[in-house]
């Protein structure tokens, strides 16, 4: 504590604290990852059968290890009525337990592996006044904390740049060297370099599979806090927030594609008169006659509705498709 090393004036500076931190931390995974057994599943002519599973596990698994390094600072002004706390960190993850997709060829879809190195680094902020605290007990505290993280997939495993971590449809979240923790990919429409969306020679934008459309990572988050303190009364009252990072919403994406969201209410009679009525395949909404493969003779008719994620129209503000 260098307030009170250097005797400063305690009436403006009240209190003033250097720390630092460095620690190395284990961990495990769950029960019975190291070794197959065989598991009964079914019995067939009163015999029961049994299987190893479809997961290989690995008795040579290590402990995930994480390395972590912390400076920070708390600083205090006017009898605490005023004060301000903040830290920088980084860590290292190394070792990483995971399950990975195999070639169903080995007899197995997923084995548990070690891998990959993860880093974070970032800055947390936390400043507090007391604008209220008189004299019959009542005190007003108001905080706003603001953290930002860095991160980072440096290396996941000898011969493999990309991990899928999950998905929904075409949509997977990844694990990417040299990229943040997160990235989502999925179905969009090829560009050039200024923007504007590559039409094939049928005059419809050209799309492709497994495209970069953004990450799951937040930019910064924070958060406002109100506690109100009156003898043994107290009330907390916070607000937080995050800005930035993508989100794909499945519920959202099977409410329009079903024709139950508000959104796809003005295109439901079209699409239900093509598809349901007349039972159009799907050549024939796009354009194309099934049997002949030549234009469709009712191909100018609406027969529904393209929303954003798929979506190809004029932009009006920027003069762009």
């Amino acid at each position: 504590m260098f307030s009170d090393a250097f005797k400063l004036p305690s009436e403006i500076f009240t209190f003033g604290k250097l720390r630092a931190s460095w620690a190395k931390v284990g961990n495990g995974t769950n029960f019975n990852q190291l070794l197959n057994n065989f598991s009964q599943y079914i019995i067939f002519n009163g015999i029961p059968l049994f299987s190893v599973g479809s997961k290989l596990k690995n008795p040579a698994l290590r402990p995930e290890t994480t390395y972590s390094t912390e400076i920070g600072t708390d600083l205090r002004f006017f009898k605490n009525r005023f004060s301000i706390d903040a830290s920088y960190y980084f860590t290292r993850s190394i070792d990483q337990i995971v399950s990975a997709k195999v070639s169903t060829s080995t007899g197995f879809t997923d084995r548990m592996y070690n891998t990959g190195e993860i880093q974070n680094s970032g800055v947390e902020i936390a400043m507090t006044v007391r604008p209220i605290q008189t004299k019959s007990g009542f005190i007003w505290d108001m905080s706003v904390n603001w953290a930002k993280n860095t991160n980072r997939v440096v290396t996941i495993m000898d011969g493999v740049s990309s991990l899928q971590l999950g998905g929904w449809g075409s949509v997977t979240i990844n694990a990417e060297e040299g990229q943040p923790y997160g990235v989502i990919r999925g179905t969009d429409y090829l560009r050039d370099d200024e923007g504007y969306a590559m039409i094939g020679l049928d005059g419809k934008p050209i799309s492709a599979n497994n495209q970069y459309l953004g990450n799951v990572q937040a930019k910064f988050t924070g958060s406002f806090t109100n506690k109100i303190s009156f003898k043994n009364f107290d009330m907390n009252v916070m607000m937080d927030f995050k800005y930035g990072g993508m989100v794909f919403s499945a519920s959202d994406f099977t409410g329009v594609d079903q024709g139950n969201s508000l959104r796809s209410l003005q295109f439901r009679d079209e699409y239900s008169f093509s598809y349901i009525v007349l039972k159009e395949d799907g050549n024939e909404l796009n354009g194309i006659n099934t049997i002949t493969g030549l234009p469709y003779s009712d191909a100018a008719r609406p027969k529904g509705g393209i929303f954003p994620g798929r979506l190809y129209g004029l932009n009006v503000e920027t003069g762009k498709y």
